[in-house]
């Protein structure tokens, strides 16, 4: 046709009118060559638009399943792969991230809280620092530090301390546990610490108007009170007594709460009294000499642990035996304090719990640190009470509240309120005749002169008391008052509402 290439089968005819130029036989040469362009024509598509190659319905079918499983071959491979390469990469990186994962687990956020005690190398904050250092360990990451000043007093020097904590001299500080030396010093030490961001609590001697969040300790007032208790326990008779205090807030606090407890009592308080140590043990021994060589003080009570905060107990069983009638309530029980009681040269002791003061501390700065709120006043430490009874005890004077004289006057009471009753009954009887009696009705002003005598006989009952009568007489009196008065009473009433009530029906 024109315009349309001649069929390829065409072409392969003349080829085999070509010349023999290699020598291979013309019919040999164009048979191979007729099977090699057969095969590339079935794959080859002619430029002819409108051809189309004719397959037959089984060789149909037979290409789509060689489609189909090709494609699935290809999709199996590729899953393969993917799941080889994801196994390869948990491998490698399973080994690395366990350990990670243990050893995030293992170092937690490094926590460090401050107890700042009035001083250190002292038998009584050392506790409070086993107590720290015990609570810290129970906490993951958490660390107690132990620092303060090496003179009981010095609040400059606390303040140092604290300002060395906020600037980080000591590392990062998360919370600061104080027991406060002086109250203005330690309140804008307190306001520094805040201000930067660390929270504060106190321990065993507060600063109330500070910036604080919680006092942790010992009541120190009803401290004062056990030991004016103790005191009046071992000597009733009472007498001047003499207190050793200091400046501490604490310990003045302590000394008001001796002051108010044997303020009812027969102890008065010594004209010298108190005197101030300023925390020096050398000054203390001094004061005490001086209150135990006083005649007219029988009795010391030192607020503060001065005396015990030395290993040389001489000088304290020195004066207890030059004045062995001086009652001695001190303060603290610390383990050379129990020993001087049991020797017998402090007659009682009031102690309270350092360590569990140390320990609160670090759970109260934890649960800040943990964004919980805490109470303001934590009253974790009770009291240790120990009391030295003499041999010899005075005799029990007991006051039972009896009546005593004052019956005599029930009886004269009840005597003319008796014959003030029985004279106007009398009168009123003889003169019933007269036009005014009659007028006011004789029968009731004598139910009024009965109800009022009735009434007036619970005075007789009122002056019984088992000084002079027997367990089952006052038994009857008791049970006698409610019905006189009620029977008398009722009489009276009766008397003038039956009275009001005739005059109005006429």
């Amino acid at each position: 046709m024109s315009g349309q290439r001649r069929p390829r089968e065409a072409a392969f005819r003349d080829t085999a009118r070509m010349p023999n130029v290699t020598g291979t036989p013309n019919s040999e040469r164009n048979d191979t060559t007729s099977r090699r362009r057969s095969r590339s024509a079935a794959m080859t598509r002619p430029r002819n638009p409108t051809w189309r190659p004719t397959v037959t319905g089984t060789s149909s079918a037979r290409i789509g399943m060689s489609n189909h499983l090709s494609s699935l071959r290809v999709a199996v491979h590729a899953s393969a792969y993917y799941v080889l390469v994801l196994c390869a990469g948990i491998l490698l990186l399973a080994p690395n991230s366990a350990p990670l994962a243990v050893a995030a687990e293992e170092t937690p956020e490094e926590i460090t809280f401050a107890l700042v005690p009035k001083q250190v190398n002292n038998p009584f904050f050392d506790l409070a620092d086993e107590g720290c250092q015990l609570a810290a360990s129970k906490l993951p990451g958490v660390s107690c530090l132990y620092v303060g000043p090496t003179d009981e007093g010095d609040a400059e020097a606390q303040a140092d301390i604290i300002d060395d904590l906020i600037a980080g001299v000591y590392g990062p500080i998360h919370g600061i546990s104080l027991s406060v030396s002086d109250v203005e010093i330690a309140t804008d030490a307190i306001a520094r610490a805040v201000d930067a961001g660390i929270p504060v609590v106190t321990f065993d001697s507060d600063a109330k108007r500070s910036q604080r969040t919680a006092y942790v300790g010992t009541n120190n007032d009803d401290f004062g009170q056990e030991m004016g208790k103790l005191l009046v326990q071992l000597n009733p008779v009472g007498g001047s007594y003499g207190i050793i205090s200091s400046f501490a807030p604490n310990v003045m606090v302590k000394a008001n709460g001796v002051r108010t407890r044997l303020a009812d009592t027969k102890w008065t308080e010594d004209p010298t009294s108190p005197k101030d140590c300023l925390g020096d043990i050398d000054l203390f021994y001094e004061q005490l000499e001086e209150f135990a060589a006083d005649p007219n003080v029988g009795a010391i009570l030192p607020v503060g642990a001065w005396g015990f905060l030395t290993d040389d107990s001489t000088r304290w069983t020195s004066i207890k035996d030059k004045y062995p009638n001086v009652t001695i309530v001190a303060s603290e029980t610390l383990p050379i304090a129990l020993e001087l009681m049991n020797r017998g040269y402090v007659d009682g002791l009031v102690g309270q719990l350092p360590f569990n003061m140390g320990e609160l501390s670090i759970e109260a700065l934890w649960d800040l640190h943990q964004g919980q709120q805490i109470e303001e006043y934590i009253w974790g430490t009770s009291f240790m009470e120990v009391l030295l009874f003499p041999l010899e005890l005075p005799d029990v004077n007991m006051d039972y509240n009896y009546i005593g004289k004052l019956a005599i006057l029930g009886y004269v009471m009840f005597g003319l309120i008796a014959a003030s009753s029985i004279g106007f009954a009398t009168w009123t009887y003889v003169k019933r005749t007269k036009r005014i009696v009659r007028a006011s009705q004789p029968m009731f002003l004598v139910m009024i002169c009965a109800g009022v005598l009735i009434m007036a006989s619970t005075m007789i009952p009122l002056t019984m008391d088992d000084q002079y009568y027997s367990q089952r007489a006052t038994d009857i009196a008791c049970r006698s008052l409610p019905w006189c008065m009620s029977i008398g009473f009722t009489t009276t009433f009766a008397a003038l509402f039956s009275k009001t009530w005739r005059g109005d029906k006429k």
